[in-house]
């Protein structure tokens, strides 16, 4: 500050910006992602950028270079300032550039804004930085020492803005947040459901139980107003207007206690789906958190690294807890009839039963929510679903008699992780009449609890929403969540267990509270060891020590199950980790697990195990970073799979849907060529035989006997070719056989040439063939002659004069078109009656099936081999898309590529989805090891490789080859491919495990899913 007073001018100091043209604005993400290719010592110096960030630190190497690390958002660059380099850019004076650079180099400190114009480079040391071509300049300057870490709780809250400086966890906390948002609104959206804005002013307040706060408007002052405290009956309101579905996601407030998870202002998300029922709102739920977790994890490792690993599971179903039977089972005795009169003293007299304290105004609304907050919502640790609550405490929820308990309850369920509620659903009570007893019944436990005077009964009773429901809310499932509460879940916010910073809970027994003095004090306190995590003075309670009773623990209904893995080392510098209990003090240091050294602390047999952390740390971390990228690498190309599969299936479906339009189309032609072919033959059938000519029976007769002679001409004409063609062989024979006898050397000692000649020679004697007859030659061709030359004229007989039948058959030619085809119907189906009583014959009988008859069946049957073609193929697209393909259809982008291992002898190949193969390398066909049958999970425990090469442990995916080549004496072939993440496709290991059966290791980026009980980052609380 004291070198600002020495200023004259503070303005330059807050400048406006300035575009110079020709000049890229870029942010330090922008350089990195641009310039990452640049080497050592290169630079891009025809390229000039300016970048804008904040100064995180800098480094003076002399007076004449410094380096900038300057930050925007949370990339950061390196601004390399070179006063040299600066004097040859500049043409200007060189004192004034001297003195410039002075006085930006004495001004600027941590924590201001500055602007750097300069090229890309890479320095010696391999640190992309911004060369400077011109003196920074100062856009914003902090006034004020920003400190290198804050921890005072109470300075973080007064100053958010110096907290946002110096911590990442609060910036990264509010990414966090828009994100959850962002998740909740696409999510609902996706549900059809439409967001709307709600009064935050009302007359009246409902929608939940709780202290308002007042106000009042200048313009009617008499009037009091109040803040909301939840959109309830204004959402549903829009629902009687005939809207089908809302959410808000918005601000409510309630005049009530402050804590680290209730706030009188907070952000509230509800939405209303008509005809939802209540097992569709848990539904909803479940993917709705899943889905959270596996989007708020990716973030976590991809882009908000400070924030710790979520510790909690989600995976549906979610537990269930119903509430009255549980709080029995809890207990062990029945509660009273809740909706009886006397339900409130005989609730009193339990607690009293039970030694516990009622609250403060003992309604029964409140009685019962303190026996759900002692005896359910501790056990609700991952997330659980409490059922069923009785009906005084869901006045907005239809109820029902539960058959179990007898009892009144509500269609509502509430979703409880950590010990902390996050969801509230319910069926929405729709009837007016019994809406209005509800809301009476509610007025009655409000005056018992003090809250109400008499003369407030008509307040509480929100008359307008009534006269709402009058008009008609369908069947509705409403839901409603704390976003601020869920934020600070997936943002890590909320430590399991350790809420209480003024003493300790014990895990499985949270009525058990301890000092923090007695954490680690080498005394077991709690009944499952909780407190003693550092130590092994609750190494009785584990299964690996051997049998010991506590002799200060009661059993009774205490949860003594072990609640921690082991004796925790810290291993400051590396991965915290747990050691079993049996390992503490046993005169072995176990570095793997514990490389601190501190599970010898005691020295048993004057063994003192060094820290090691350091080294391990910076090896494990080295080798982790490698990993880190090749898992980046995999999880990028499992998208790039899951995006093929996505459009293959696409591909799938819309060919399923092509083949059902053709299908219709080609039933339909099949049914028109039957209906063609039976028309057809209808028309043969009843075909009056008649010659082409329009002669009367005697050119029948001429015509029939015109096509026989015809028929035998042509069949003469073809066995005579034929025979002649075979004189031609064997003439071609005699010729071969003969000059094989003139050339034949009877010296030469083969027996089977003498047997070929003494054949020829036999069948000489027996005469060769001779010339054919010309006698017969000369019949022949005069046969073959056409009719015409051998004086036939069928002309003569087929032209004479018609007679009366002849003019009866052409009779209906006379006709009018319409009555002609009237005519011909009614003779044709005369014959067909005359033919079916075996009047006259068919006219199939007397020549055979017609070649128009031919044609349409020739057609109809290509038709029908069509359509089946197109059916099967439409079964097999079906069932491709029925087929399991594992997570996302993933293995679908895979099927049919293959990869294969050299291993000596053999190359073995996988084919995805198909077969594995086992190829010889010297020759010979290939050995089919198995056809590909189904997707399993399977458990493993392997070591992984420092190549990352490895199955690890855990459920892994595995691909089950059967039915493939018969093994000599043995089974057919078999192949269980066992997959693991990695960025290729790639073989590690073929192993035979028993005669004829293989197992392949297969790393694929197809499984490269973040495992949901991955905890190698997460923090332990103490």
């Amino acid at each position: 500050m004291n070198k600002f007073k020495t200023m004259q001018d503070f303005r330059k100091f807050y400048p406006r910006l300035e575009r110079a043209s020709g000049i890229q604005r870029k942010s330090p993400k922008d350089i990195r992602a641009d310039y990452s290719s640049l080497e050592k010592d290169e630079a891009y110096k025809d390229v000039i950028v300016t970048v804008d960030g904040r100064i995180r630190s800098f480094r003076s190497a002399g007076s004449k270079l410094v380096f900038y690390d300057i930050c925007n958002g949370e990339s950061s660059i390196q601004a390399l300032c070179n006063l040299k380099i600066i004097q040859d850019q500049l043409d200007g004076e060189q004192e004034q550039v001297k003195a410039e650079w002075k006085e930006f180099t004495q001004i600027s400190r941590k924590g201001d804004w500055i602007s750097v114009t300069g090229h890309p480079s890479r320095t010696a040391a391999g640190e992309l930085s911004i060369t400077a071509m011109s003196i920074p300049r100062i856009t914003a300057t902090s006034l004020h020492q920003v400190p290198d870490e804050l921890v005072d709780s109470e300075r973080r809250s007064r100053s958010p803005h110096v907290n946002l400086i110096v911590n990442r966890r609060p910036r990264d906390t509010l990414r966090m947040r828009h994100h959850v948002e962002k998740f909740i609104r696409d999510f609902l959206e996706a549900h059809d459901l439409i967001h709307v804005r709600t009064p935050m002013l009302s007359t009246d307040v409902g929608g939940a139980t709780a202290r308002p706060f007042t106000t009042s408007a200048t313009e009617f002052p008499e009037n009091e107003l109040s803040l909301r405290i939840a959109p309830e009956l204004f959402l549903k309101r829009l629902l009687v207007g005939g809207i089908e579905g809302v959410y808000e996601m918005g601000q409510a407030f309630r005049n009530e206690g402050i804590d680290t998870t209730h706030n009188p202002e907070f952000t509230i998300c509800e939405f209303y789906k008509p005809f939802a029922t209540l097992e569709d709102l848990i539904k909803m739920t479940e993917d709705m958190f899943i889905g959270l977790a596996e989007h708020t994890a990716a973030l976590k490792r991809d882009q908000l690294q400070s924030l710790e690993p979520l510790d909690v599971e989600f995976s549906a179903p979610f537990e269930r807890l119903e509430f009255i039977p549980s709080i029995e089972s809890a207990i062990g005795q029945p509660l009273p009839d809740l909706s009886a009169s006397n339900a409130q003293p005989a609730l009193l007299q339990l607690f009293q039963s039970l030694g516990l304290k009622p609250p403060a105004s003992p309604s029964l609304p409140r009685l019962l929510d303190s026996l759900s907050s002692t005896y359910l919502e501790p056990q609700c640790t991952s997330p659980t679903f409490i059922t069923h609550h009785p009906e005084a405490l869901s006045p907005l929820s239809k109820s029902f008699v539960d058959p179990q308990t007898h009892q009144r309850v509500a269609a509502r369920v509430e979703l409880f992780i950590q010990g902390r509620e996050f969801v509230n659903a319910y069926e929405e009570e729709n009837g007016p009449f019994e809406q209005r007893r509800k809301f009476v019944e509610q007025v009655q436990y409000r005056k018992l609890d003090g809250a109400a005077d008499e003369g407030e009964r008509e307040v509480m009773v929100d008359e307008s929403y009534l006269e709402a429901l009058e008009w008609g809310l369908p069947p509705t499932g409403g839901w409603g969540c704390g976003v601020d509460r869920l934020c600070m879940l997936f943002s890590g916010a909320i430590a399991k267990f350790y809420q209480d910073q003024a003493g300790f809970t014990c895990i499985s027994a949270p009525h058990v509270k301890l000092s923090t003095s007695r954490i680690n004090d080498d005394f077991c306190d709690c009944p499952d060891g909780s407190d003693e995590p550092g130590t092994s003075a609750c190494s009785y309670i584990s299964s690996l020590s051997p049998p010991s009773t506590p002799g200060d623990v009661s059993s009774g209904n205490v949860n003594a199950s072990l609640a921690l893995p082991g004796y925790y080392c810290k291993n400051k510098g590396h991965q915290p980790s747990y050691l079993p209990f049996t390992n503490v003090n046993d005169g072995v240091c176990d570095y793997e697990l514990c490389c601190d050294g501190s599970d010898e602390w005691a020295g048993v047999g004057k063994v003192k195990c060094e820290d090691k952390c350091k080294e391990v740390g910076a090896k494990w971390r080295k080798q982790d970073e490698i990993r880190q990228r090749a898992l980046s690498s995999a999880n990028k190309r499992r998208n790039e799979l899951v995006t093929e599969s996505a459009r293959l299936r696409r591909e799938v479906a819309d060919r399923i849907k092509t083949l059902g339009e053709e299908i219709k189309g080609a039933e339909l032609r099949v049914q028109g060529l039957e209906e063609d072919l039976a028309e057809i033959e209808r028309q043969e059938r009843t075909k009056v035989v008649k010659g082409e000519s329009a002669g009367g029976r005697l050119g029948v007769l001429t015509s029939l006997a015109k096509a026989r002679i015809s028929e035998l001409r042509v069949n003469l004409v073809a066995v005579r070719g034929e025979r002649d063609a075979g004189y031609e062989r064997v003439k071609k024979l005699e010729d071969i056989l003969a000059a094989f006898k003139e050339e034949y050397n009877p010296n030469f000692n083969d027996e089977g040439v003498k047997t070929a000649v003494r054949a020829w020679e036999d069948y000489a004697a027996a005469g060769r063939l001779g010339d054919s007859d010309t006698q017969i030659e000369q019949d022949l061709d005069e046969i073959t002659k056409s009719d015409e030359e051998n004086g036939l004229n069928w002309a003569e007989y087929e032209g004479q004069q018609e007679g009366d039948v002849d003019v009866l058959y052409q009779f209906e030619e006379y006709l009018p078109a319409g009555l002609r085809n009237w005519v011909d119907k009614k003779l044709r189906d005369l014959r067909v009656m005359l033919i079916d009583n075996g009047i006259i014959a068919p006219a199939s009988e007397q020549g055979g099936e017609s070649q128009a008859v031919k044609d349409a069946r020739e057609r109809l049957n290509l038709a029908n081999t069509e359509l089946n073609g197109q059916r099967t193929s439409l079964d097999q697209h079906k069932e491709d898309l029925e087929k399991d393909y594992g997570p996302d259809d993933v293995f679908r982008a895979l099927k049919g590529q293959c990869v294969s291992k050299d291993s000596g002898e053999y190359t073995y190949e996988l084919c995805w989805m198909e077969k594995t193969v086992q190829k010889k390398k010297r020759g010979g066909g290939d050995t089919n090891m198995g056809n590909f049958m189904r997707i399993e999970s399977i458990e493993v425990d392997e070591d992984v490789d420092q190549d990352g090469k490895g199955l690890g442990s855990g459920v892994r995916t595995a691909l089950k080859y059967e039915n493939g080549l018969q093994c000599w004496n043995g089974p057919q072939r078999s192949t269980t491919v066992v997959l693991a993440c990695a960025a290729e496709d790639e073989i590690w290991k073929i192993i035979e495990e028993e005669k004829c059966v293989y197992r392949m290791e297969v790393g694929t980026a197809a499984v490269c899913e973040p495992a949901p009980g991955d905890k190698r980052h997460v923090k332990d609380e103490l």
